[in-house]
C-alpha cells in the first residue's frame, strides 16, 4: 500500500500556491493540516515545502496560524511592548494598532496573512484621503515606517517566541523612501534675540536651562531641586518624564545614562531664584503640592505635560518674538551646534547630551 504523501503543492494563481502539510488526525477524527499561502516559482514552493517538512520532524513547525492578526497585536503590545517601552511610546502603538492596523489587517488569521495583504495596505496608506485629520495627501514616509515597525515586530513576536507562525510576511515588505528632515536650529544672533525676549517671562528659568544644557525637555521637566548643585554648579540628569498628570511616571533618560551638566554663572542664579520662589509656594499651597519636589512643576504642583506646555507657551512666544520657528528639541540641536562652532571637542559634547 502506498504511503500518504505528507504534504503537498496546490496551484492557486499566477505565481501562487498553497503549501499544505499532514499534521495527523484532531482528537474528533478530523485531519489536522497545516496551511500556508506562497508566493514564488514551483521551485522555490517545493523547496519551502522541504524546509516545513524538516521543521516538523525536528518539532520546529509553527502551527497556531488561526488567531486572528487583531488578538495578536493586542497580545504583542500588552506581553510584549508594553514591558520593553516607554509609556509614551505604548500609547502611540496603541493609537496606530486600533486606529490603523486592526481596521485594515485585524480580521485575518495570522497563518494566512501574507506579503500582498502588508504590501496592498502601505499602499493604500500613501494614497490621497488616508489622513485622519481632514487634510490632502497620502501619511508621510516616516509615518508608514512607524507602523511597518509594529507589524513587523509583531509578527516577529509569533514567529519567536510563540511559534505560531513558521515565518514572517513582512520580512521583505517595500517601503516608501525616508528623506531625512534638515534638523531645524538657530544662529547665535537668533539665541540672544530668544533670551532677551523671555527676560520677562514667567517660565523663563525652564527655557534657559533648555538652551544653556542642552537638556531633552522630558529631561528637564523631570529634575528634581536635589539634581541641582550650587556649589558645585553642577545638575545631575538622571531621568525624564515618562508620563505627566495626576499619576506621573519619572524613568531612566533616553540614554540609560546619567551625566552631569555645569550651569554657568547667569543660569545659577536664575535657577536659584527660582527654586526660591517655588519654595514659597510650596509653604503657602501646603506639603501636599509639589510632592516629588520638582524644579519645575505645574500650576497645581505636578509634572507639566509636554504637548500642552509645547502648544501653550512655546509656539505663541516664537510667534509673539517673530522668531523661525523651531521645536523645543531644535534648542538641543542648537546647544550642540554653537558649542561645534566654538571648537569644544565632539566626545565632550556627546556627553553633555548624553549621546551614547
Amino acid at each position: 500500500m502506498a504511503r500518504r504523501p505528507r504534504g503537498h503543492i496546490e496551484k492557486r494563481g499566477d505565481g501562487v500556491y498553497r503549501i499544505t502539510i499532514f499534521l495527523g488526525r484532531r482528537p474528533d477524527g478530523k485531519p489536522n493540516r497545516y496551511r500556508e499561502t506562497f508566493y514564488g516559482d514551483r521551485d522555490a514552493a517545493e523547496a519551502r515545502l522541504t524546509a516545513l517538512l524538516h521543521q516538523m520532524d525536528v518539532g520546529k513547525l509553527a502551527t497556531g496560524g488561526n488567531m486572528s492578526f487583531a488578538d495578536l497585536l493586542r497580545r504583542w503590545l500588552r506581553d510584549y511592548a508594553e514591558l520593553q517601552t516607554g509609556y509614551l511610546t505604548v500609547q502611540e502603538y496603541r493609537r496606530l494598532i486600533e486606529r490603523r492596523i486592526i481596521p485594515a489587517l485585524g480580521q485575518i488569521p495570522v497563518g494566512k496573512l501574507a506579503p500582498i495583504h502588508i504590501q496592498t495596505f502601505y499602499a493604500s496608506l500613501q494614497r490621497d484621503g488616508a489622513r485622519m485629520d481632514g487634510k490632502p495627501g497620502g501619511l508621510s514616509a516616516r509615518s508608514i515606517r512607524q507602523i511597518h515597525a509594529i507589524i513587523h515586530g509583531t509578527l516577529a513576536y509569533a514567529v519567536d517566541p510563540l511559534r505560531i507562525i513558521s515565518h514572517n510576511p513582512a520580512d521583505n515588505a517595500r517601503l516608501p523612501k525616508l528623506t531625512k528632515p534638515q534638523k531645524r536650529r538657530w544662529n547665535a544672533l537668533q539665541l540672544q534675540r530668544f533670551l532677551a525676549g523671555i527676560k520677562d517671562h514667567p517660565d523663563r528659568a525652564l527655557m534657559m536651562t533648555l538652551a544653556y544644557t542642552g537638556m531633552r525637555l522630558g529631561e528637564a521637566l523631570a529634575l528634581r531641586v536635589s539634581d541641582l548643585d550650587f556649589a558645585t554648579r553642577t545638575i545631575t540628569v538622571d531621568e525624564g518624564l515618562k508620563r505627566p498628570g495626576k499619576h506621573p511616571v519619572l524613568g531612566p533618560t533616553k540614554s540609560h545614562q546619567v551625566r552631569e551638566i555645569p550651569m554657568d554663572d547667569e543660569l545659577a542664579r536664575v535657577l536659584r531664584s527660582h527654586v526660591a520662589a517655588m519654595y514659597e509656594r510650596k509653604l503657602a499651597m501646603g506639603r501636599e503640592w509639589n510632592p516629588l519636589d520638582l524644579v519645575f512643576p505645574s500650576e497645581a504642583g505636578t509634572p507639566i505635560s509636554k504637548s500642552n506646555w509645547r502648544n501653550r507657551v512655546w509656539v505663541p512666544l516664537l510667534e509673539r518674538l517673530g522668531l523661525p520657528y523651531i521645536n523645543i528639541h531644535g534648542l538641543r540641536h542648537t546647544f550642540g551646534t554653537l558649542l561645534a562652532q566654538d571648537g569644544t571637542d565632539p566626545s565632550t559634547i556627546r556627553d553633555l547630551m548624553g549621546h551614547h
